[in-house]
């Protein structure tokens, strides 16, 4: 009788991260690819849609080493900027922001920056994305007094309690295609003789990131001539950004299944 003999070789890497990348209107995670880049990182999707990042040159030690991760660099000290975009076109595309290394203890499981929990990132939907039967839309167009299309906008819209019921971000024409989920076709008034109504109040507020945006001459956008640099940028980290300009807030009324066009004016220098 003769013995045979199986090799396996074991590839053990830890995983030093993940991201979610979730539909921005619905919260609902995004199932088609889309594709994360990032200086001297690798990403890898699992069978869940999850973003794994499997290697990044700052962290070699780290991703070699299982049982007992090295105690340096601190945690979450280190930033890793992140690119992601839609090869469909259904979502913006947008910056995202990791802090790293995550905490390994399996005790903070539950806390934002564990190991073990994904960073959820929320993607903006695009013009050419579908909208749903009964959602509120708003096409926005964002532009400086003299016309010019300003994109890399942050368009963020609030209910009365000042929740965020919505976010969106201008592209280099200046419009924004903003869904609003949620609001519901009928709902109780204000007021001693409160009604049915079937409007919601809200109020939408905008700001542009300057330099990190783009500004075009309503000319080249006629003529579908973008600029060289497509305005991405990274919409919870705005206010870092130098001196953005903001516009004054805007009240409007909301309504289930219905669109309406905004037209937002900001003084750029």
């Amino acid at each position: 009788m003769s013995a045979v003999w199986e090799a396996i070789e074991h590839d053990v890497r830890r995983v030093l991260g993940a991201i979610e990348c979730v539909d921005g209107s619905t919260g609902a995670r995004i199932g088609n690819p889309l594709q994360l880049q990032a200086p001297d990182a690798r990403f890898v999707r699992n069978v869940s849609g999850l973003y794994a990042l499997v290697s990044w040159t700052p962290l070699a030690a780290h991703a070699d080493t299982f049982a007992t991760p090295p105690a340096t660099p601190a945690i979450g000290s280190q930033v890793l900027d992140v690119r992601i975009t839609d090869p469909s076109g259904l979502y913006v595309p947008r910056d995202a922001r990791m802090l790293l290394p995550r905490d390994p203890d399996p005790a903070s499981a539950a806390l934002p920056g564990s190991l073990f929990r994904p960073q959820r990132v929320p993607l903006m939907r695009s013009a050419m994305a579908p909208l749903g039967h009964n959602w509120s839309t708003l096409f926005v167009n964002v532009s400086a007094a003299n016309g010019d299309a300003l994109g890399g906008a942050l368009i963020d819209v609030f209910d009365a309690g000042a929740q965020l019921l919505a976010r969106g971000v201008s592209d280099w024409r200046g419009e924004c295609v903003l869904p609003v989920v949620g609001i519901p076709v009928t709902t109780w008034g204000d007021g001693e003789d409160a009604v049915v109504v079937d409007r919601v109040p809200a109020t939408v507020r905008a700001r542009w990131p300057g330099t990190v945006g783009t500004r075009v001459a309503q000319d080249l956008v006629a003529a579908g001539r973008p600029p060289a640099r497509l305005p991405i940028i990274d919409p919870d980290n705005l206010p870092a950004v130098p001196a953005p300009v903001a516009a004054a807030p805007i009240d409007i009324q909301l309504t289930a299944g219905r669109a309406q066009s905004l037209r937002v004016v900001l003084a750029v220098p």
